[in-house]
């Protein structure tokens, strides 16, 4: 197998994006990203609340800290190295109980966030936090990138015979 990829550094400013191409509402609340919030499994019932798990949003996976090894989501009655969720409450395994974790999701934020909400159809949606969770004056940037069926985005550019 071989994986090659690109990468170019960029600002990228979504809402001059918005304003330029798009057109879009923009919403003062938005989406944040809980990266590798710490956790720890306790004895029953085994469920972990998240620190925002009355605006909880998506999953976005669980790790075991001592090991990095990633927990494998199901819909209930996790065994050992599994989890199951349901509105910012993670339940593992009883054979897991007082092992870190490192939990992973998304929330809305009524503030510190805005969002621009774009109508195309989505086959596959990934989430891509900056996992160091480093700022650029006071922001940080999350980045949910959907595989859309969309029309080409483009707009007339001359770069030649400009007087």
């Amino acid at each position: 197998m071989k994986i090659t990829s690109k990468a170019k550094l960029a600002r990228i400013y979504a809402t001059t994006y918005n304003s330029l191409f798009f057109g879009q509402t923009q919403a003062t609340a938005g989406l944040l990203q809980a990266v590798n919030e710490a956790g720890t499994i306790p004895a029953t019932p085994y469920q972990v609340t998240t620190t925002n798990s009355a605006n909880w949003v998506t999953d976005l996976g669980v790790f075991f800290t001592a090991t990095g090894v990633q927990l494998t989501r199901v819909a209930s009655s996790p065994t050992t190295g599994q989890y199951s969720v349901a509105a910012g409450v993670y339940t593992f395994a009883a054979a897991d109980t007082t092992l870190a974790v490192q939990i992973n999701y998304t929330y809305t934020a009524a503030s510190g966030a805005q969002k621009i909400t774009l109508s195309t159809s989505s086959w596959v949606r990934a989430d891509i936090p900056d996992q160091h969770r480093r700022t650029y004056n006071s922001k940080v940037l999350n980045i949910q990138l959907n595989a859309n069926v969309t029309s080409k985005l483009s707009f007339p550019f001359k770069n030649q015979d400009l007087l």
